[in-house]
Parts: structure tokens; sequence; C-alpha cells
């Protein structure tokens, strides 16, 4: 079933609130509820650990999941897992990948599968990219095209995209604790 609802308001109802009938007033209960569906049952932290004589490799705990983090050989480590960078690009293109499903899903579109890469555009011998770009692959012949614009606008709404380009209120705050870290 569609969660998207068109709610179609009298001229007047819509001078009333500011808007206007050349912009149709929508309320898009389905990508609200998508971006919602990601946060349940996830963990509010995560704990990253340097391994003793490990180098560079760290492990990376959230929840019940438990992965390794490492650099490659040329930047110093042993290549054990995914840089910091590449943690990040797979975060934004998973999340972008799942926002799209679950919009799909609710919205009741016939998709049937998704891609996403991820790409960086680095200045040489710079250590953050300048920019990332997505390609979003979207897999449903009886897809239309209006569909497939929807999905795309929805890929945009993904959590982590919007936290990397800074629309947390509260910004990134670091501190030093004494003791144990759990």
């Amino acid at each position: 079933m569609c969660e998207l609802l068109r709610l179609n308001l009298s001229q007047p109802m819509l001078a009333a609130r500011g808007l206007s009938a050349r912009r149709p007033f929508r309320v898009r209960l389905a990508l609200h509820a998508a971006v919602r569906a990601m946060s349940a049952g996830s963990p509010t932290h995560v704990l990253v650990e340097e391994l003793e004589g490990g180098g560079l490799r760290h492990t990376l705990r959230s929840g019940r999941h438990v992965l390794l983090g490492d650099l490659a050989p040329e930047a110093g480590g042993a290549d054990a897992g995914p840089s910091p960078k590449e943690l990040c690009m797979l975060s934004l293109g998973l999340c972008t990948s799942m926002t799209v499903r679950l919009f799909a899903t609710r919205a009741g579109y016939p998709l049937t599968g998704v891609q996403v890469r991820v790409e960086e555009h680095t200045a040489e011998g710079a250590h953050v990219p300048q920019s990332l770009s997505l390609q979003l692959r979207l897999r449903g012949e009886e897809l239309t095209e209006a569909q497939r614009q929807r999905l795309l606008r929805a890929a945009g709404n993904c959590p982590v995209k919007r936290m990397l380009k800074g629309d947390m209120a509260g910004g990134i705050e670091t501190e030093l604790h004494d003791g144990e870290i759990s």
C-alpha cells in the first residue's frame, strides 16, 4: 500500500498556509517512515579500539557486530580491513540503497534491485575528497519514469548523506575520557 499522500486543498486553504496551487502540497509519509525505519534497533554508539601490537588495525564494534579497520600498506597499514574513508563511503552507499529500498517497498513500487557506486574526487596529495558522487542503478522493468525520479529524490534523503553534508544541528564534539570506555 502506498503511504504517499497527496492533499488537494482549495486555493483559499493553500493561501492561508502560504502555499499556492502552482506548487502542490504533499505529505511524504513513505519517505519519512523509510528513514525512521533505518534507526529502529540500531545502537546509539559504536566502539573503535586499536588492536594491541596491531599497527593501524582496529576493531570496530556496533552492537553484536565486529569489523576490522586498517589502512593500505602504502599508508602504513596491513590492509586487514577497509580504511576509515572506505567505511564512510560504504556507509553512504549502504544508507542510500536502504533508503531507496524502504521507500520503494512502502510506496508499492516494482523495484527489483538497487546498486550504488560511490566515487571520491580528490586533488592529488589531498587527504580529504573535494566531493563524492553516487551512481544509482534501479532495477525493475515495470518502474515508470516518474517512480524512478521519485526514488532518485528519496536517495537524497539518506541520513548518512545528511550527516556528511553537515545537517546535524549539534555538530560533532570530541572530548577526553579517563578510564575504560564501553
